[in-house]
């Protein structure tokens, strides 16, 4: 299994509270309001493993990217599509 898949098929325990509360925020003000989409809930696990798994530097670039896809894929707030 590959680290793309480990991110998406594994949940690890997370440790790197500060990188995980950049994504879920990032997320939340960026992409979708979590409150309002309870789907992105059962996600935000991978959030966790991308912070467990990549180096803050890694952790930053997908976080970028992240944002990247949320703006030319959620046009009008409403998913294309997601996770």
């Amino acid at each position: 299994m590959n680290a793309n898949n480990d991110v998406f098929n594994t949940r690890l325990e997370l440790n790197n509270r500060e990188c995980y509360h950049n994504f879920v925020d990032t997320f939340n003000d960026q992409c979708l309001s979590i409150t309002q989409h309870s789907y992105a809930l059962n996600k935000l696990y991978t959030f966790v493993n991308i912070c467990e798994q990549m180096d803050d530097s890694s952790a930053t670039q997908a976080l970028n990217q992240l944002v990247q896809y949320c703006q030319q894929n959620l046009p009008n707030g409403y998913p294309t599509n997601i996770l």
